[in-house]
């Protein structure tokens, strides 16, 4: 008689590139484009891209617990939109092009995609 067992199927969670130079490649766009507005404006846009940075990091990490997992993804979500309206990121060169979204497949991790748009880096969390 064969008996039948309960089980779940374990799915990875996707990977990503950690190190994107977020802060570094935006904060660039902020000092060319918004310098007009003074020194403070500037350092003030570049630390708050540092703490998205972070707070990405954090998301990556996947360290937390599950409810503090969601309010960190639904706010990571809410800043990549706001984002999306004041910075440009695309391959345009006159766009900011050096910034990529990096993440690896969770059914075949040999499978790189790379995009220059917020839109991919949403649909990926």
């Amino acid at each position: 008689m064969s008996t039948a067992r309960g089980g779940l199927l374990a799915i990875q969670t996707k990977k990503a590139e950690t190190n994107i130079g977020l802060a570094k490649h935006v904060g660039q766009y902020v000092r060319d484009t918004y310098a007009d507005r003074g020194e403070a404006c500037v350092t003030n846009a570049i630390a708050d891209l540092e703490e998205v940075e972070r707070l990405r990091g954090e998301i990556l990490a996947n360290s937390n617990t599950d409810a503090k997992q969601a309010e960190q993804l639904t706010k990571y979500f809410g800043i990549l939109s706001a984002m999306e309206l004041r910075f440009p990121i695309s391959k345009d060169s006159s766009h900011i092009n050096s910034l990529s979204f990096v993440w690896w497949d969770a059914f075949k991790a040999s499978k790189k995609e790379k995009q220059q748009n917020v839109n991919f880096e949403k649909q990926q969390n």
